[in-house]
């Protein structure tokens, strides 16, 4: 604690000091220590006043002296208090100790007191400008010094970005943020981000990097137009195309096609043309009415009014010509022309030998071997017919569907048939057979000859055994069981039959041979006949675990004689295996062309070994035979 003391004409106390009063002595100033008293100090230029310890002690009763000593002091210190207040006044450095050293409202100055008591001030910080179009940074303080002096701020680095003066992507710090001069929205700004406008609306996504605005580009192209209209007879011609517009997000501006209507007329001075529009043709001019009537009774003659000529193009001039007629007639060599007379269409033709205008379109081309004529195209034709001849007739055409017919009787013909002589031409125009060609006795069965009919040369054909079912044990081509050609030819059947004993020898698969194994069967036939045979697996095992894995081979010979062949002659047809529908049934046909035995074999294994025996049935139907029962 600090305390200044002014003394006058008085004693005061003082943190436990008396000093003697005195008028106009100097002031001291008294600085309390750690002990409690008072330590005196020498203010400057100012003299120390004598000081004495004040007793303390409890005073011994005088009978009565104090309360005249205690007012006069009293006096004393009430006398002195405005002379105190007057001198504490002209003390330098005074404003420290009043705590008025500080800066002027506004100011940027700082104040502190020096060791003398002195308000003094210095250059304080000075904060930067940060406005939408300028910035103001690194400010300095001038102006400070005396106490209570405001100070100023000024002569920092300003940066401008408006439409007049810009520094376009460039970077400043003012204050603790970083901005940068950019155009967006159509404004320039300090900003706090680096969004910006490079004035290119083709692009999207601008932003300052490098120092410079830059955005993605993208295109927009044009839009196909085109297609011009009608709207009554103005011609909307439209352009071919129109440019989009960028709007500078990514998207784009749809552009509007150029329109230009154009008025579809006729010329000045015009009497009949209608001026008319087509969006495809554009504009035109077709032919009006005129005045007048047209005569259309003549039969070769046609007299119509007025036609108007002259039309066609855009803004043709039209005039109404005189009356012109129309004649219709072979020397015209007009056919299939038309014209319009009252309204209606009228065709000249040649129908019936007569040439003549008609408002039908039947005609004559004048060909014999064309029908139903008619007029397309300015052209006339029918439907062609064709009247080919033969042997027995002469055939031409008559301008009809059908043709004229002349049979030619009696004339020589042939009926296409080998075994008849002598065919002739009836009177129908028909070709008759002649007499037969077949002579029985001579070897030959032919020409239609059976067994029946002529024993002699159609038996011997057959060996004697074709005609009977036999009995032999079906193990190899040399004891094939034969089929009866007669049982055949009403579809033979052998009925439920195993290969439970028959012995397989590697033979399953083609065209391996048969050396008296499996089941085989026998069928003569002859040539030009077919056979069909029918092979059905049953579902019966010889063993347990035992499966029917069916082959089935056509061998052929051309052995004709009663014993067969010896041995098996080669393949001529073989299957073997489960079908697509995992059977093992088969139906082939075999078509002889030559006489000889057909060897039918059913081979009841599918490898060495004899697990695939089974049950089957066999169906053999024999067809296209010259004789009744096939010859048995």
């Amino acid at each position: 604690m600090r305390n200044v003391l002014i003394f006058g004409a008085c004693m005061w106390m003082v943190g436990g000091l008396i000093t003697g009063c005195a008028n106009s002595l100097p002031a001291t100033e008294v600085v309390d220590d750690s002990s409690g008293g008072g330590r005196p100090r020498d203010v400057e230029g100012v003299e120390t006043p004598d000081v004495r310890r004040l007793d303390t002690s409890e005073p011994e009763d005088d009978g009565g002296d104090d309360d005249a000593v205690s007012a006069d002091v009293e006096d004393a210190a009430d006398a002195t208090t405005a002379d105190v207040e007057d001198a504490a006044a002209d003390v330098p450095g005074d404003a420290c100790l009043d705590d008025a050293c500080g800066p002027a409202t506004g100011g940027c100055c700082a104040f502190d007191c020096d060791d003398a008591g002195v308000c003094v001030g210095s250059a304080g910080p000075c904060p930067d400008r940060c406005e939408a179009n300028r910035l103001i940074v690194a400010n300095a303080c001038t102006g400070c010094g005396p106490a209570n002096s405001a100070g100023t701020c000024d002569g920092g680095d300003v940066y401008a970005c408006d439409a007049s003066s810009q520094l376009p992507c460039a970077t400043v710090r003012c204050g603790s943020n970083f901005y940068t001069c950019t155009n967006a929205d159509g404004a320039w700004a300090w900003r706090a981000d680096s969004a910006c406008d490079d004035g290119d609306s083709c692009t999207t996504g601008d932003s300052c990097s490098g120092g410079t605005c830059a955005g993605a580009a993208y295109t927009c192209g044009e839009r196909l137009c085109g297609g011009d209209r009608c709207e009554g007879t103005t011609l909307i011609e439209i352009g071919d195309s129109c440019d989009r517009e960028c709007l500078g997000d990514g998207n784009c501006a749809d552009c509007a096609c150029e329109e230009a209507p154009k008025t579809c007329g006729v010329g000045d001075g015009n009497q009949c043309c209608v001026a008319q529009c087509d969006a495809v043709a554009g504009c035109s001019t077709v032919a009006g009415s005129c005045p007048g009537t047209d005569v259309c009774s003549d039969a070769t003659t046609l007299q119509i009014a007025s036609p108007c000529v002259g039309c066609g193009l855009a803004n043709a001039v039209g005039t109404c010509a005189a009356p012109r007629l129309e004649t219709c007639d072979a020397s015209a060599a007009n056919l299939c022309r038309q014209v319009t007379c009252g309204g209606a269409s009228y065709v000249c033709s040649n129908a019936g030998g007569a040439w003549a205008w008609r408002t039908g379109n039947g005609c004559d081309d004048g060909n014999a071997c064309s029908h139903s004529d008619v007029c397309f195209g300015g052209r006339c034709a029918g439907t062609a017919v064709s009247c080919a001849s033969d042997s027995c007739n002469d055939r031409t055409c008559n301008g009809t569907a059908t043709c004229t017919v002349t049979p030619f009787a009696g004339r020589s013909c042939d009926d296409g048939n080998v075994c008849t002589t002598g065919d002739s031409c009836s009177s129908a125009g028909v070709c008759q057979a002649g007499t037969s060609a077949a002579v029985c006795g001579d070897g030959v069965c032919n020409c239609g000859e059976t067994v029946a009919g002529c024993a002699v040369d159609c038996r011997s054909v057959l060996p004697s055994n074709a005609c009977v079912t036999g009995t032999q044990t079906r193990q190899g081509c040399s004891r094939s069981r034969t089929i009866s050609r007669g049982a055949a030819s009403g579809g033979w059947n052998s009925g439920s039959q195993n290969t439970c004993s028959a012995s397989d020898s590697h033979d399953d698969a083609c065209p391996s041979f048969d050396v008296g194994n499996d089941h085989t069967y026998a069928l003569y036939m002859v040539a030009g006949e077919r056979v069909t045979v029918v092979l059905n697996a049953g579902t019966s095992e010889c063993a347990s675990g035992e499966y029917f894995n069916s082959w089935l081979k056509f061998k052929f010979s051309n052995d004709t004689t009663n014993t067969g062949a010896t041995t098996c002659p080669t393949f001529v047809g073989c299957w073997g295996g489960p079908n697509e529908d995992d059977t093992f049934n088969y139906t082939r046909t075999y078509d002889a062309t030559s006489d000889g035995w057909l060897h039918i074999i059913v081979d009841g294994a599918a490898s060495a070994f004899d697990e695939h025996r089974g049950y089957y049935t066999l169906g053999v139907t024999l067809s296209r035979c010259e004789s009744a029962n096939c010859g048995c």
